[in-house]
Parts: C-alpha cells; sequence; structure tokens
C-alpha cells in the first residue's frame, strides 16, 4: 500500500470519529485504558550447537485505550514501545521503537459487534491464554497480528460465538516503528497473506459455559509474491478450570497446509497446565512443531510466577528445547507492571 492509501486510511478512521462524536453529542465519552511494562532476560545454559550465545534481554511496554463515544460505537488502539538485545532478531537494536499493534473503529448493534482497522483476527488461543514463560513460543508461530481489514463477532446466545474476519497483512508506514524506519517485515518477496486485497479470512467458534472453553477454528491466508500455494489451516482449542484443585489446563492443536505459503504441511499441538497456590502458580507445557518432513521442535517447560498485591508478577522458568535431535536448556526471567482501568 502507497503513502497515499495510508493517508486516506486514517483519515477515513479520523472522519468517522468525527461524525460519531456529533452523533453521540448527548452521550458522556468515556476512556478505558491499561498497559504492561515487561522485562525478560533468555539465556541458553546449555546447547549441542558448540559456543553458547550471550543472553537475550528485552523490554517492552503495551498500552492498549477504548475510547467510547456512545454504548454503540468505540474508537480502540494500541501501541508497544520496545528494545531488543538479541543480535539474531529482525528488530534487536540499542534504540527504542515503537509499533502500532492496533487501531480502529468498533461498532455494536444488537448481537453483532463490527470492527475496522487495523486488527488482530481471531484464530486460536494458546500463544495468548497459555501460562508460563515459554507456553506459548510455538504457537506464536500462527498468530495473526498486524492485519488490516474487519472483523465481525456474533453472539449466539448458549450457542457460543462466532468471530470472522477479512484482511491482509499491514504493509503501510502503521507497520514499521514510529521513531525510525524499521520494518520487522520488510522483505523482497512478500509473506502469505500480504495480497494488499481482502482476500484473507477467518473463522472461528467458540463455546463458554462457567469453567470451559471449546473453540474451533479455520483460516484461508492467499499466496503473496514468490508464494507456492495458499495457506489454510485449521485449529481447536480446549481449556478447563477445575475450582477443587485449583488446576487450569489447556489444549491446542493447529494443523497447516502450504504453512506460510510454502509446499510444507505444519503440526503444532500444545498441553499447559497452571496450578495456583496462593499467590504463587506452577506451571507446566509441553509443546510439538512439525514443518515438512524434516524439521520438528520438541519443547517441555517448567515455570514459577508470583503475583504481588501492587500487580507486579516475578517469573522465571527452565525449558528444554529439541530441533532436530539437537537439545538446547534454557533459563528465563521476567517481570512484570501492570497499571490502568
Amino acid at each position: 500500500m502507497n503513502s497515499n492509501k495510508i493517508h486516506c486510511f486514517l483519515i477515513l478512521q479520523l472522519s468517522c470519529v468525527v461524525s460519531a462524536t456529533s452523533a453521540a453529542s448527548q452521550s458522556q465519552t468515556s476512556v478505558v485504558w491499561e498497559g504492561e511494562i515487561e522485562i525478560e532476560t533468555l539465556t541458553v545454559i546449555d546447547t549441542d550447537e558448540g559456543e553458547k550465545q550471550p543472553s537475550e534481554i528485552s523490554a517492552n511496554l503495551d498500552i492498549g485505550a477504548i475510547v467510547s463515544f456512545s454504548d454503540r460505537l468505540d474508537l480502540f488502539g494500541s501501541v508497544q514501545v520496545e528494545r531488543i538485545d538479541d543480535p539474531e532478531s529482525e528488530r534487536s537494536s540499542s534504540e527504542a521503537h515503537v509499533f502500532v499493534d492496533e487501531l480502529g473503529l468498533s461498532y455494536t448493534f444488537a448481537d453483532t459487534s463490527l470492527s475496522v482497522g487495523k486488527i488482530t483476527p481471531v484464530f486460536g488461543t494458546a500463544f495468548d491464554a497459555a501460562y508460563g514463560f515459554f507456553s506459548g513460543s510455538l504457537a506464536s508461530d500462527y498468530e495473526l497480528d498486524g492485519q488490516i481489514g474487519g472483523l465481525a463477532q456474533f453472539d449466539l446466545g448458549g450457542a457460543g460465538y462466532l468471530d470472522f474476519g477479512v484482511f491482509y497483512a499491514d504493509d503501510t508506514r502503521l507497520n514499521r516503528s514510529l521513531t525510525s524506519d524499521l520494518d520487522p517485515n520488510s522483505d523482497d518477496e512478500g509473506r502469505v497473506g500480504d495480497t494488499g486485497k481482502l482476500n484473507n479470512a477467518t473463522l472461528q467458534w467458540s463455546w463458554v459455559s462457567d469453567n470451559t472453553e471449546f473453540s474451533l477454528g479455520g483460516r484461508l491466508l492467499s499466496r503473496a509474491k514468490d508464494d507456492a500455494q495458499n495457506e489454510l489451516g485449521a485449529v481447536v482449542s480446549l481449556t478447563h478450570f477445575f475450582e477443587q484443585a485449583p488446576l487450569d489446563v489447556l489444549a491446542e492443536f493447529a494443523i497447516f497446509h502450504g504453512w506460510e505459503g510454502s509446499s510444507d504441511n505444519a503440526r503444532f499441538l500444545t498441553l499447559n497446565a497452571g496450578y495456583a497456590f496462593g499467590d504463587l502458580a506452577l506451571s507446566g507445557v509441553l509443546a510439538r512443531r512439525e514443518i515438512g518432513r524434516d524439521e520438528t521442535t520438541n519443547l517441555a517447560s517448567l515455570a514459577l510466577e508470583y503475583e504481588f498485591e501492587n500487580g507486579v508478577t516475578l517469573g522465571t522458568a527452565i525449558a528444554s528445547v529439541e530441533n532436530d535431535g539437537s537439545v538446547d536448556q534454557l533459563l528465563g526471567f521476567n517481570v512484570i507492571f501492570e497499571f490502568g482501568d
């Protein structure tokens, strides 16, 4: 998308906000916001690859807000400020960079909610819902963020929720750091879903009871420049909370044909459990990723987290990661500060 198109996109957003403000002149505008600061370190304590790499240190600030102009119309947005000290990371830099994660408008009527802008389509849950430092590491490979398009959520009453989205990978100025020209997704070949057209889609059905959530989803990402084919994916997720334990369990399986536009298929499995002792939580994960016939990753991890009353969380975890027969032993630490409404 060229600069004129992104300017038109932002002008359209602002025009809608101005119109909404006028229409809701009799209503009180409200703002709800929240933020999180996370500092983490990752150290390879043992490896079959020979020389150990230096520890990776990252710091992230996430801030999100919803401005409500009425009981139907909202403006939503979130930004991320990050600094990564990792020579192998595409985002590594000694400078802090600011990225727009989401920016758009949401309109609700009856049992339907519609959103347009820079969005995060709904597909899978493990990368966000799993407990522990390393728990979502493999599942995050199929997380969909940084998309331009529209989402619709339908409340089906006792039958659950249905989420539908059409989009394409963000190729606008919003995809680059606001403080520099750093673009984590820049390359000459493009990436699956990077079509500049609304020809990518997700559909996910979720059913929620008091302690159980089940979801089933599918997605289509259209081939971009030099891709071999479209990507087709499906995911099934189940989470349950045992009140008497108290124990949370999560299981998610995802399968893909034409993974990332290639000729390979891919499979992901995440099994996660978390047990709470007051403010202390113990969690574990077993995860597996298979791409094609030759690339397999197995991950096993144990983690501890302690949450203070002031909203600060301290965490640590150990993990064993096997990549095609080579094993790395990892140690992670993190501290999280939460604030906002």
